[in-house]
């Protein structure tokens, strides 16, 4: 399993889990509801690179999930390509509209390569967190940048050092 599903799983057992206090958002008690999870995000989501379909975070997620909440559903708005921009106005709105108890989010990578500003990049995550935050009442888990430079397409290439000040660059550093 990679490491971002593994970070993803721990969080989701985490709000499984934890009794939280006031205010803290957490997923049903009741073990027999019908728990929605939407994954919004880039190719991770969708499942490109994954060894099967079966095997992509999402549906890694949704299998715990469905281990504790048997009813649980997912609906995976992921699109390989996808920005942090294409998640605001093509995924967001569709995600927000399906009341889900559980949100995962993974954008960053197409950012940084298709030369998106930070400042926009920055802008479009706090709008994100911000919908997701008001108008639901979702847990929400973020996998935001990985390191582009351990990948193939970058691990040998003349730009792994531009690539590299990126990531540390489009890391958010609060939120």
């Amino acid at each position: 399993m990679t490491r971002p599903a593994l970070i993803t799983l721990a969080a989701l057992w985490a709000g499984c889990a934890w009794s939280g206090h006031d205010g803290a958002r957490l997923l049903p008690a009741d073990r027999s509801a019908a728990v929605t999870y939407v994954a919004l995000g880039d190719s991770t989501v969708e499942g490109v690179g994954a060894s099967s379909p079966r095997l992509n975070y999402v549906s890694l997620v949704h299998a715990r999930l469905r281990a504790v909440y048997p009813n649980a559903r997912v609906t995976n708005l992921g699109v390989g390509g996808a920005t942090s921009a294409h998640v605001l106005l093509r995924q967001l709105d569709r995600g927000i509209e399906l009341s889900p108890h559980l949100v995962t989010l993974s954008i960053g990578p197409n950012d940084i390569t298709t030369a998106v500003p930070v400042t926009s990049y920055e802008r479009n995550l706090e709008t994100v967190f911000g919908r997701l935050g008001s108008v639901t009442t979702a847990v929400v888990v973020a996998n935001l940048i990985p390191d582009l430079t351990v990948t193939p397409r970058f691990s040998r290439s003349r730009k792994r050092d531009a690539v590299a000040t990126l990531t540390v660059r489009f890391t958010p550093r609060h939120m």
